[in-house]
């Protein structure tokens, strides 16, 4: 994550704790009693990647609405970085 270390303290990864820029954007849910310092396990969140054009297009996602999730993403990510660096 920017060339930061994630913590290895399950608890920080809780992904209730995590922000979110977005209702519709979530980190996956950590599951802390099967997670330890050299394992973390969460849940699976389908999904399509935002380089995916052929599959974005197919779920008729418009320009306008990969610029919104760009900007979601990145709001997240650095909501994200600022919640690691506390």
């Amino acid at each position: 994550l920017g060339g930061k270390e994630i913590p290895t303290d399950v608890s920080a990864l809780d992904g209730e704790a995590m922000p979110s820029a977005a209702p519709w954007l979530r980190t996956p849910y950590v599951y802390k009693d099967l997670s330890s310092e050299q394992f973390l396990v969460m849940e699976y969140v389908p999904s399509i990647k935002i380089s995916n054009d052929e599959k974005l297009n197919r779920n008729n996602v418009t320009e306008d609405d990969r610029a919104y999730l760009a900007e979601c993403l990145a709001r997240a990510y650095l909501q994200r970085e600022q919640f690691l660096v506390m």
